[in-house]
């Protein structure tokens, strides 16, 4: 099987996928970059990307650009052979990467080599990559978001659980001053109860004192242990009434580039680096 072509597209949908119905609307549009990859024998693959911004991002265009350019250096070759693929767009490409928009557009042309193979095999992608579990847990993003005040933190953070939703990601990172920070996850925190996980999810707005100075609070390092015995990777962050109370990860805290004095005074909750980033 050999790649013949590709379709690049940029693709405007709404903003707004609202979880539940107390979650208000923002209005908006966002830019999504799509790609249909054609083969020799019919089968095609989809992949998606997208530049992540509020609203119609200005790399759009950039991006399909870089999508268009890797499917064009993908043609011609075995689509049954992803990582051969994927290791040769990055040879010819590694002077523009790793991270950054080549990163962005890798990820829409891989998402699309594993579509045409498990078409071509009839597997689902995660049996390809081992089949470790036929269903697997989910936590609600979007809903709590920076520009909601408190009250509503309250509202939808319970119509949340009620739905079903036992973890849960809120933004951070717009208040003046830490102690308003804090306030927002108690509000959070006692509305939801104490077993329900909540994420983080700063998007690079803290410094490197205000990472290193909400963080331990938020957390409960110094008002109660890190995660209930035994608990495991799914446990339970147990509840501290004098601090932020059990936020389960950090996502995107810092810049990347300030990421490592953030590190040595985090506790062992993990931190997502963002989409173009390491996890660690």
């Amino acid at each position: 099987m050999k790649i013949t072509k590709s379709l690049v597209q940029v693709l405007h949908a709404p903003a707004d996928e609202r979880l539940v119905d107390v979650q208000p609307l923002s209005g908006g549009m966002r830019a999504f970059v799509t790609v249909k990859m054609m083969t020799d024998e019919g089968i095609e693959g989809i992949g998606l990307t997208f530049a992540p911004a509020l609203g119609l991002s200005p790399l759009a265009p950039a991006l399909k650009s870089a999508v268009d350019a890797l499917c064009g250096l993908a043609e011609a070759q075995d689509p049954m052979e992803i990582e051969a693929v994927m290791q040769g767009l990055r040879e010819k490409t590694g002077g523009s990467g790793p991270g950054g928009i080549l990163t962005l557009a890798m990820a829409a042309v891989d998402m699309a080599l594993w579509d045409i193979k498990g078409k071509a095999l009839d597997q689902s992608v995660c049996s390809l990559l081992g089949g470790y579990r036929k269903r697997v847990p989910t936590y609600a993003s979007g809903a709590l978001m920076r520009p909601m005040n408190l009250e509503q933190l309250a509202e939808i953070g319970p119509a949340l659980v009620e739905k079903g939703f036992k973890q849960m990601k809120s933004q951070m990172g717009a208040e003046d001053t830490p102690a308003k920070e804090v306030l927002r996850m108690r509000t959070l925190r006692e509305a939801v109860g104490d077993d329900i996980d909540i994420m983080c999810d700063i998007n690079q707005l803290w410094n490197v004192n205000q990472g290193r100075g909400i963080q331990p609070v938020l957390a409960g390092r110094r008002c109660g242990p890190r995660r209930l015995p035994g608990s495991g990777p799914s446990g339970r962050l147990p509840k501290h009434p004098h601090c932020g109370g059990g936020v389960r990860l950090w996502d995107k805290p810092v810049p990347a580039a300030y990421r490592e004095p953030v590190d040595r005074h985090r506790d062992d909750r993990p931190v997502a680096g963002g989409r173009h980033h390491r996890v660690a």
